[in-house]
């Protein structure tokens, strides 16, 4: 990862992935360690989990510098963060509903999950970075390959150029996260059989 540091001009620009795309992400990604079978409670869960971390815009852009802790991509993106959102949730919620001894296996898809937001939102072009390891750190990461981008060269119109959005979008989270899945689905059916 590359750290890249510069401050945000507080100017609207399309915010990628969407949520949609993170939703669908972190259903997908958390598959690999999960126990079977799995409840419908933990797919919502790890939905919520992946989609909430953007929560964060509620409180952003006022007045603090970009690197602030509190600002987008911060605290809410942090690994921190998304291993303790994951034990509340996984707690709370699976709990009541989790087969014996598999709490710890959904904690960690809901951990993997969570996670995937911030990583996702590492390989865009929009912002200054992600905030991986806050509380310990306040420095910003982005990926050095950037595939996933707001900002479009062609085309006037906005459906256009939500369009090409979603297009990188499908390309970039969607195709990879559904392999993921469909690859341990395969590998799971494969030894039950």
């Amino acid at each position: 990862m590359a750290w890249h540091q510069r401050r945000l001009t507080p100017i609207v620009r399309t915010q990628v992935p969407s949520s949609f795309s993170h939703i669908v992400a972190g259903i997908a990604l958390g598959t690999p360690v999960l126990p079977q079978p799995i409840s419908r409670r933990y797919w919502a869960c790890a939905g919520f989990c992946a989609a909430i971390v953007d929560i964060d815009w509620l409180w952003s852009f006022r007045g603090r510098p970009y690197e602030h802790w509190l600002e987008h991509r911060g605290l809410t993106h942090s690994l921190l963060f998304a291993a303790a959102l994951a034990a509340v949730v996984a707690w709370l919620i699976l709990h009541p509903v989790a087969p014996q001894g598999t709490l710890g296996r959904l904690w960690g898809g809901l951990t993997l999950a969570t996670a995937s937001h911030g990583f996702f939102d590492a390989m865009s072009t929009y912002g200054a970075g992600v905030a991986f390891l806050l509380p310990f750190s306040t420095r910003r990461f982005f990926f050095p390959w950037r595939p996933i981008s707001g900002n479009t060269s062609f085309g006037v119109g906005l459906a256009q150029k939500l369009l090409v959005v979603f297009g990188r979008e499908v390309l970039w989270v969607w195709l990879p996260s559904l392999l993921v899945a469909f690859v341990v689905w395969r590998l799971r059916r494969r030894a039950n059989a």
